[in-house]
């Protein structure tokens, strides 16, 4: 009888929607290949391409910081900036991957929708794909830029 209940838990488990199967759980790629432009007015511009495939890719995190951070910082001192108010930063799914179309985006606040970038601090932003189970790519090499007027 256990068995038997064992076995049609896992059926219906495979069944959900939202079922990953261990094939398709993969390791989510770096991103790498950003530009960083500060802009007039304490804004920042971030040029990127969807490079991600992954079955459970659906976006990339931005951080950015007034020090450089590493990995272990993420989620505990250093959180991602939040467009809309949820993760990940920028929205996409593996469908959205084109390595030849540029995407722009620009950031006028620093970790919500009251701090502003510090006129003449310098920044550093770093990016890390993001997947819909809450995994998370290694960080993108840091870009650096000075916040201007």
């Amino acid at each position: 009888m256990k068995v038997f209940l064992t076995v049609l838990a896992f059926v219906v488990f495979q069944s959900c929607s939202n079922y990953i199967g261990f094939a398709e759980n993969q390791t989510l790629s770096r991103p790498v290949g950003m530009s960083l432009t500060a802009l007039s007015g304490q804004k920042f511009q971030i040029t990127y391409t969807v490079q991600n495939q992954e079955a459970v890719f659906d976006g990339y995190n931005v951080y950015a910081e007034l020090t450089d951070f590493s990995e272990g910082e993420i989620n505990s001192t250093v959180f991602p900036l939040l467009v809309d108010g949820s993760e990940p930063t920028l929205k996409h799914s593996p469908e959205d991957f084109n390595l030849s179309k540029k995407i722009t985006v620009e950031f006028q606040y620093l970790s919500d929708t009251v701090t502003k970038f510090e006129v003449g601090s310098t920044y550093t932003f770093k990016m890390a794909a993001h997947g819909r189970n809450g995994e998370r790519s290694l960080l993108s090499p840091a870009l650096t830029a000075k916040a201007l007027p």
